[in-house]
């Protein structure tokens, strides 16, 4: 729990500096039974079989991983993508909660942002199952390119996003859940699906670029693209 925190206006808030987001998250993994929902998305296919795909680099370090999401471009009920890890094609809710319960670790990744009662969300959570620890993460409200954004009087949302959240915002949300120990971390801005898809100069442009952002995060980390939270249950 961050207790120095006070809510005025205008204290200085005490956030580290940015990490990798694949290695914090999968690095929390080694060793571990871990349930990741929401994990198939549009840049799985671009990314497979790459250090920069989560997926993979959670896998080699857990010891067991359940993926389960909703997408219909999953082929089948459950597919097996690695020795060690199963994606199902179902909700959460529908899943066993015994097995569930096998876990050590919950990782939602960018999917709070999507649900319109996150507190329902985390009630279900501690009510269900007994994860020994949570890890979620979230675009950032003070990111670099929404401050810059909203100067010019504009706004970059997705429009599946219900919700987006500031540091302070996510504490609260820990507070509110009476969960007991927590840190909310920054993590740097990857281009990767872009870079991925691009060759020569352009390739070189957006590395820079990439780089150039990552500098900026690290100077003033609350500018950070996306924030992580993990959660001792």
């Amino acid at each position: 729990m961050n207790a120095s925190i006070n809510y005025n206006l205008f204290e200085k808030i005490k956030i580290q500096r940015p990490v990798n987001r694949i290695k914090f998250i999968s690095l929390n993994c080694k060793n571990k039974n871990i349930v990741d929902i929401w994990c198939y998305d549009e840049t799985w296919l671009i990314k497979q079989w790459t250090d920069l795909w989560l997926h993979w680099e959670i896998a080699k370090q857990a010891k067991n991983v359940i993926w389960i999401d909703t997408s219909s471009k999953i082929p089948d009920a459950w597919l097996k993508t690695w020795i060690n890890s199963i994606i199902y094609r179902w909700e959460l809710r529908t899943l066993d909660k015994k097995l569930l319960s096998k876990s050590d670790i919950l990782i939602a990744g960018e999917l709070i942002e999507h649900i319109s009662n996150v507190g329902d969300f985390l009630s279900f959570i501690e009510m269900n199952a007994k994860w020994k620890k949570l890890i979620f993460s979230t675009p950032n409200a003070t990111a670099l390119h929404n401050v810059l954004l909203w100067l010019l009087w504009r706004e970059s949302q997705h429009i599946d996003h219900v919700h987006i959240f500031s540091y302070k915002t996510l504490n609260t949300l820990c507070i509110n859940a009476w969960f007991r120990n927590w840190k909310i971390v920054p993590y740097h801005v990857k281009f990767s699906e872009m870079i991925l898809q691009s060759h020569g100069p352009k390739k070189v442009l957006l590395g820079f670029f990439e780089k150039t952002i990552n500098c900026i995060e690290y100077i003033f980390p609350l500018l950070s693209w996306w924030l992580v939270v993990e959660i001792d249950i």
